[in-house]
């Protein structure tokens, strides 16, 4: 079987949209589908070409401005020069590399759409990957983000030939409305783990990566961070990565500056462009901690950072929120912490792991057995490689029978 992979996201360049379908790409290749990913990449002077992205795999780039689309803002205008690209040259991709599926990866429903029509057209299944549903509020409303994902959900997503959702959240979803979906959260990749606890003496180093915008909840674990210092522990925060512009993370850094108990206590090391430096600043942390809201947002995500925490052998203090109750258990393979992320009851799962290093091993390595067993390429490949089969009888059958070729 042979499918793309079609976005609507930059090749050229290391993201957590890209590094998801990269794995994608990896799991299917294990199991005989041959995938390729097809993205955007400026400055090409040709509507598309084979290019290598920078994880090695080759992909087909197109260039977002011969698109002739236009937009108001970065990310309608992206999921209009991508709709334009596929309603223009998808047959064509579809015809030379004799595709038989196109998987659709894009939150917005007039990019959806076009891949969807075009698909179709040229008889093959289209199944679109789901990973997030972005929350309501003015800035997503006033650039068209809500609209577009209302018109996803109402007009695009009934159609497909099926939903492959990141989350039991878009599982649940297609199921109350039939539509045929597969689980298949974020991918896990081995990695070398921690084999013994930080000796006593050292500082217990707590790591957190992502940009400091209200989902990551930045004010919560800084003051769980002052709780604990203020009892005696010796705690570090390390936060891996750039922490991002937002009003958020200035109100954050502030309380850094400002508090005698964080200010040196704190230890930003901003992008990390070499995977061994990266590896390590993950590896040398004592535990990770990872927080969300309780909100429908939340449901209907699975952070590609979670699996990257787990198999390294490091605990992860979480919310136990959306799906991740589902996936895990508290003090088991996880420390989980209150819905409401209260950062007294952080910092109290925080003492507990410092004051216990063998349950925090434990803990650490159960997690990491599980993300190997349950969430690797081998085991999430089998599962989608399953789905797409599937998928292509029935379409096949739709197609003899003298119906559509879709479901």
């Amino acid at each position: 079987m042979k499918v793309l992979i079609c976005s609507a996201i930059p090749l050229d360049r290391t993201t957590a949209n890209l590094n998801r379908l990269t794995r994608m790409q990896q799991s299917l290749e294990m199991h005989q589908v041959h995938a390729r990913i097809v993205g955007f990449q400026s400055g090409l002077g040709v509507a598309w070409k084979e290019v290598v992205m920078p994880c090695g795999n080759s992909a087909i780039a197109f260039d977002p401005k011969l698109t002739g689309a236009k937009g108001y803002c970065n990310a309608i205008r992206q999921g209009a020069q991508a709709a334009n690209f596929y309603r223009s040259f998808l047959p064509d991709l579809v015809k030379q590399f004799q595709v038989d599926g196109v998987i659709a990866y894009h939150p917005q429903g007039q990019t959806v759409g076009a891949i969807l029509d075009a698909g179709h057209a040229s008889g093959c299944f289209v199944v679109a990957d789901m990973v997030e549903l972005f929350r309501l509020n003015s800035y997503y409303f006033f650039n068209g983000t809500n609209y577009q994902q209302y018109r996803l959900r109402r007009n695009v997503l009934p159609n497909v030939d099926g939903v492959i959702g990141i989350s039991h959240g878009w599982c649940d979803w297609c199921d109350q409305r039939g539509i045929r979906n597969v689980w298949c959260p974020s991918f896990a990749l081995d990695q070398p783990s921690r084999e013994l606890p930080t000796p006593k003496g050292n500082p217990f180093v707590l790591a957190v990566a992502g940009q400091w915008n209200s989902r990551e909840m930045p004010m919560a674990f800084l003051a769980a961070v002052e709780i604990c210092v203020s009892r005696g522990l010796d705690v570090r925060l390390r936060v891996v990565g750039n922490t991002g512009k937002s009003r958020q993370q200035r109100v954050a850094m502030q309380m850094v500056q400002s508090s005698g108990q964080l200010k040196d206590r704190v230890e930003f090391t901003g992008f990390i462009k070499d995977p061994k430096d990266f590896s390590k600043a993950f590896l040398d942390a004592d535990a990770f901690i990872l927080l969300r809201n309780d909100t429908l947002e939340t449901n209907m995500l699975f952070p590609t950072r979670l699996p990257e925490f787990m198999v390294t052998g490091n605990p992860v203090v979480l919310s136990e929120v959306g799906c991740f109750s589902q996936c895990f258990e508290h003090r088991v393979d996880v420390s989980f912490v209150s819905p409401d992320n209260d950062p007294e009851d952080i910092a109290d799962e925080i003492e507990f792991l410092i004051k216990n290093p063998d349950k925090r091993h434990t803990i650490g390595q159960n997690g990491r057995r599980k993300m190997l067993e349950e969430f690797s390429l081998a085991t999430l490949g089998r599962r989608l490689t399953q789905f797409l089969k599937e998928t292509q009888i029935r379409s096949d059958l739709g197609s003899r029978n003298g119906g559509p070729s879709h479901a």
